[in-house]
């Protein structure tokens, strides 16, 4: 039987599994949403000003703009890995950070779990995301 090539190659030469193609994808989607759903949030806050604002709205927007490049260089199939990989590790990193801010943050237990809802989904997409972009053992040396 003759082994079938799970994996594509991007006109820059990575080489990406197809096996949980979707994974990248599902990523965005969530990132999109979330933080989308965030940056509403903080622009209908009439509480929020001056610095709490700026670094609320900056780390929202950063995480919608690097879900935006991972998306784009999902369709262009250029730089996909290194895309992917940032957009996963910042999304591990900031949710290890707030869900620890959060729960020493004096928040109620629903806040809490909700967030640490957020955060498992999260983090479990990023490192779903991060495996697919690993390559087939059997498809090094194609």
């Amino acid at each position: 039987m003759v082994a079938q090539d799970l994996s594509a190659q991007t006109p820059s030469g990575e080489r990406l599994s197809r096996a949980g193609g979707w994974a990248p994808w599902v990523l965005v989607g969530w990132t999109l949403v979330v933080w989308g759903g965030r940056i509403r949030n903080i622009v209908a806050d009439d509480e929020l000003a001056g610095f709490e604002l700026v670094w609320r709205l900056g780390l929202a927007v950063t995480l919608v703009a690097l879900a935006l490049v991972a998306g784009a260089a999902l369709v262009t199939k250029r730089s996909v890995l290194l895309a992917v990989r940032v957009l996963a590790l910042f999304t591990i990193g900031v949710w290890v950070v707030r869900l620890l801010g959060i729960a020493t943050g004096g928040h109620s237990a629903a806040f809490v779990a909700v967030h640490a809802v957020l955060a498992t989904v999260s983090v479990g997409l990023s490192v779903w995301a991060l495996r697919s972009l690993q390559p087939h053992p059997n498809l090094s040396n194609v």
